[in-house]
């Protein structure tokens, strides 16, 4: 099994396409071995074991709770739509927990499946975190901080300019 890299300056670095013909393998095989030995892991991208090439993989389970891997190479999102917030957590990130930003669908096209597939909810979330670790961001960079809206009223004082724009205090014009 081969360590998740939690260095955020390696998880920064873009990853880059697979070319046609190249010998993938080994990295798929240490992607699932590590995914296999990690507990509560759903999904892996090549660059959590220090690999920066456009892989990533999903566990998945058959009816038969056999667990197989979904592969995908050189993907990338067509289409996403109806934003959320929703927890999250990220293998390279052990123990942490923030509320991100993503879409409850999304469009996702591989070297597999050139037209792609949708997935939505939880698998379009695992699809979104993965392919942001291909782009070089983390879960952190999504991160979704609470804003209440305040409606900020300038004070006005007694001698500023009257709003109607002659010129004269507001006291002495429009404000009496």
């Amino acid at each position: 099994m081969i360590q998740i890299v939690q260095d955020k300056e390696i998880l920064k670095q873009k990853s880059v396409p697979v070319e046609d013909g190249e010998d993938i393998s080994k990295i798929i095989d240490d992607m699932k071995e590590t995914l296999t030995n990690t507990p509560n892991g759903a999904a892996l991208a090549a660059i959590q074991i220090g690999v920066p090439k456009r892989i990533f993989i999903v566990k998945r389970q058959d009816e038969n709770k056999k667990e197989y891997f979904d592969i995908y190479i050189n993907p990338e999102i067509k289409d996403q739509y109806d934003k959320v917030v929703v927890p999250e957590s990220c293998l390279s990130f052990p123990g942490e927990w923030i509320k991100t930003h993503r879409f409850q669908y999304c469009h996702l096209i591989h070297r597999e499946r050139p037209t792609g597939n949708v997935f939505d909810n939880f698998g379009a979330q695992v699809i979104q975190h993965e392919i942001d670790h291909l782009d070089g961001k983390t879960m952190y960079d999504r991160e979704y901080v609470y804003q209440p809206m305040t409606t900020k009223s300038e004070k006005i004082g007694r001698n500023a300019p009257c709003s109607c724009g002659s010129g004269k205090k507001l006291k002495k014009c429009c404000g009496k």
